[in-house]
């Protein structure tokens, strides 16, 4: 850990501003045609770290081209690190069999969403919690293999994560321990200096933990891939079947050059440098269910690539191309 570097440390954000972003974003929103509501997901529990999360309900088939990310400032894009969610109403109604964004929020329009929301299928909702920590523990290596660490981002995901963690093991008295501790420099963050030690000794902890986690977690789960042409995240980022799960970096790293090129710094690694990552993947036998959940994340990010191009479907963030 004293090997690397801290970067993207968090800035202070007062709840109020949270407030009036959300306000000012509603209200943009709900002028648009063909909305039937605005939501909503979680809450702003520590400002200047947390980020704010809303999905846009739309009228079937209705087409919404223009990019709200385009008009707003950089403090607004520091409080929605990332695009609106959106969904036509059949597949905002469809997502609670196949997602866990819950619970939403409405905060304008009419409710879309019935009293009694379905219960998803076990299997579904274990694929769920291994995509997302999948996502995360790529993050990490990642960062490990560029010897720099994103404060607020791990700082944001590993709270995330801790609800996929606490999914997989319940009663794991050191995820509790992580996750307390996780709280407890969040929310002292902004109390006088930020609390740089003891986010280092957490990380390092929490890090060789999580990634062991991980690891047996994919050895004892099935993880089920769908039928696509190639087992890839990004243009650096390659997946393949394997016995475990385990990544390796390829390519070089110049830590020195992050003072001089700031954010710019990993997207330029990204350029140079590839993660290649096995798991076990459960390609055959796959159960009808699983086949509906992939069926459904296909075709919500079609439909939002035709119809709301600038809006992110509710699916998984883990999207092989």
């Amino acid at each position: 850990m004293s090997s690397f570097l801290l970067s993207d440390f968090p800035r202070p954000v007062r709840l109020s501003e949270y407030q009036s972003f959300t306000d000012r974003l509603l209200e943009k929103t709900m002028s648009v045609d063909g909305i039937l509501a605005f939501y909503g997901i979680g809450s702003v529990s520590a400002p200047g770290i947390s980020d704010l999360d809303f999905v846009a309900v739309f009228r079937n088939d209705t087409t919404v081209l223009e990019d709200s990310r385009q008009t707003l400032n950089g403090n607004e894009k520091y409080m929605l690190i990332h695009s609106l969610y959106g969904a036509s109403a059949e597949q905002f109604l469809a997502a609670q069999s196949f997602s866990f964004f819950q619970p939403f929020r409405l905060l304008a329009g009419k409710e879309q969403l019935p009293s009694q929301l379905p219960v998803a299928d076990p299997a579904i909702r274990d694929q769920v919690a291994l995509e997302y920590l999948l996502k995360f523990y790529i993050s990490l290596k990642l960062q490990h293999a560029y010897k720099l660490i994103r404060v607020r981002s791990v700082l944001l995901n590993a709270k995330g994560a801790m609800i996929d963690l606490h999914h997989l093991a319940p009663d794991h008295p050191e995820r509790e321990k992580f996750a307390d501790e996780l709280t407890n420099i969040r929310a002292d963050w902004f109390k006088g200096n930020p609390p740089l030690d003891a986010f280092r000794s957490w990380y390092h902890r929490f890090s060789n933990w999580f990634f062991l986690f991980v690891e047996e977690k994919f050895r004892q789960l099935p993880f089920y891939i769908p039928e696509v042409r190639s087992y890839r995240m990004s243009r650096n980022l390659f997946i393949h079947n394997g016995p475990r799960l385990q990544a390796t970096s390829k390519g070089m790293t110049f830590p020195i050059l992050y003072p001089l090129l700031g954010n710019r710094y990993f997207k330029v690694l990204n350029r140079i440098n590839r993660l290649e990552v096995t798991l076990p993947m459960q390609r055959d036998n796959v159960p009808a269910v699983m086949l509906d959940y992939f069926r459904f994340n296909t075709e919500h990010r079609a439909y939002n690539r035709l119809h709301l191009p600038h809006y992110l479907p509710l699916t998984s963030s883990l999207h092989l191309q």
